[in-house]
């Protein structure tokens, strides 16, 4: 079981890296998940705020040498949103339908601040401004929230929720 977060880091970041390679074979209309979402989602809502600023930056950073855009914009929206999550949402990462509501959340959270940059001039990727590509991304999100979270489980060794510890005598 992976409890401390550089482990964990060495060994998702390169299943983000696989992920975006084979997103980017797929054909640009074609619907896919948020995957950097996805796994931002997971580890800052297992190890919290700062966790989840430094993979933010990080995933942002791999996010931006994939796209059309400059990595530190996407490196500095992915940062805050990891960094949200893991201090507001940390404390309820045991209650079964957190995760869900947290992607959902996360890329909702994620369009408006790419909006907001790109109408103060940053340069942030094209399709993620247009209104259709929050529907696609929010129904992938939803879609692949429980396989990421599965997949996670299985490469760190650990339990998607923490059970609860009763004091029964």
């Amino acid at each position: 079981m992976v409890k401390k977060f550089p482990s964990a880091l060495i060994l998702v970041l390169p299943l983000l890296v696989v992920g975006l390679l084979l997103e980017s074979a797929l054909p640009t209309g074609w619907p896919r998940p948020e995957l950097a979402t996805l796994c931002l989602s997971v580890m800052a809502l297992r190890y919290g705020n700062q966790p989840g600023t430094i993979f933010g930056i990080l995933s942002g950073t791999i996010v931006g040498l994939f796209s059309d855009c400059a990595p530190g914009w996407l490196a500095m929206a992915y940062a805050a949103l990891g960094g949200a999550i893991g201090a507001f949402l940390k404390p309820y990462s045991d209650r079964p339908f957190i995760y869900i509501f947290t992607v959902v959340t996360a890329t909702v959270v994620f369009a408006a601040e790419l909006t907001l940059l790109s109408i103060f001039g940053a340069d942030v990727p094209s399709q993620i401004i247009s209104r259709s590509w929050l529907w696609s991304a929010l129904l992938w999100n939803f879609l692949f929230s429980w396989p990421m979270l599965w997949l996670t489980n299985k490469i760190l060794g650990t339990y998607a929720f923490i059970p609860l510890e009763l004091d029964c005598e």
